[in-house]
């Protein structure tokens, strides 16, 4: 049964990425430092129980070995989604018989994921929760799936200023005609209300995630998130939950609206317990 970590463990996990982000960039490199953040989310308002939103945080000088590695496990597979791969679908429409293989190569991909990426995060968001807003509210905010890039921007933006005062993000968020005019809309309007924003993310990317791995990763990340919510009993999806470690989130993030609120004004809030 998954369970939302408490203050404490989230603390703890909080603590020992400080001093992973210490120990990874000396000092004198942290002036410098840059990280990729990858975007993706799993789950729709309006036939979902939740929607889960994920983050794979990449130091800049990682992702092209990452991204060898990753290709180079996929083999003659283009790209991996997950619900492709779990409805054999799309680059998995021939694997129909080939569970044990299927599964085998998801968790190999999670493993480096799991190794390679410097943190994850993920916030999973309620759909019924959402869904009870004012329904100006709900208009206002565009969709859950605005509220959850919100919540991945502001929610590394203080973490970064708590641990990393001098990191820089360039965030890369999967290509969809349905969000990325709203995204960017909504990414602008953040940096103008705040330097803190403007200071930390200093470009804002979509992509194919079909050409770009870490966008790959990010979507088995929030895949795994979701269904740990849902407690899916699948063994595949209990072991990507087990790989990375989804139980002790190290940002895990809710966002908190007054009823006069619009895109962009949410406030952070830690999840309930």
């Amino acid at each position: 049964m998954y369970q939302k970590s408490t203050t404490a463990e989230r603390a703890d996990a909080l603590d020992a990425i400080t001093e992973f982000c210490r120990t990874f960039y000396q000092e004198e490199e942290l002036i410098m430092a840059a990280f990729q953040v990858y975007c993706d989310e799993s789950g729709e308002l309006h036939d979902k129980k939740c929607v889960s939103f994920a983050a794979a945080i990449f130091p800049q000088d990682e992702v092209a070995v990452f991204n060898r590695k990753w290709k180079s496990l996929l083999g003659k597979v283009r790209c991996v989604s997950m619900k492709e791969a779990m409805h054999y679908e799309g680059e998995f429409k021939d694997w129909k018989g080939q569970e044990h293989d299927r599964d085998g190569l998801l968790e190999s991909l999670a493993i480096l994921a799991q190794e390679r990426v410097m943190y994850h995060t993920n916030s999973t968001l309620d759909a019924a929760t959402f869904a009870s807003f004012d329904p100006r509210l709900q208009g206002r905010l565009k969709g859950i799936s605005y509220a959850g890039f919100e919540a991945l921007v502001k929610n590394i933006a203080q973490g970064a200023e708590r641990n990393m005062p001098d990191a820089h993000f360039h965030l890369v968020y999967d290509l969809s005609e349905t969000y990325s005019v709203e995204c960017l809309k909504l990414f602008t309007r953040l940096r103008m209300m705040h330097s803190l924003y403007r200071s930390r993310f200093t470009a804002l990317s979509f992509a194919d995630d079909c050409d770009y791995p870490p966008l790959q990763a990010a979507d088995m990340l929030a895949y795994a998130s979701r269904h740990a919510l849902l407690d899916t009993n699948k063994p595949i999806i209990r072991r990507l939950i087990e790989v990375f470690k989804i139980g002790r989130p190290e940002f895990a993030t809710e966002l908190a609206y007054a009823a006069d609120s619009e895109l962009g004004d949410g406030i952070i809030a830690l999840p309930r317990s």
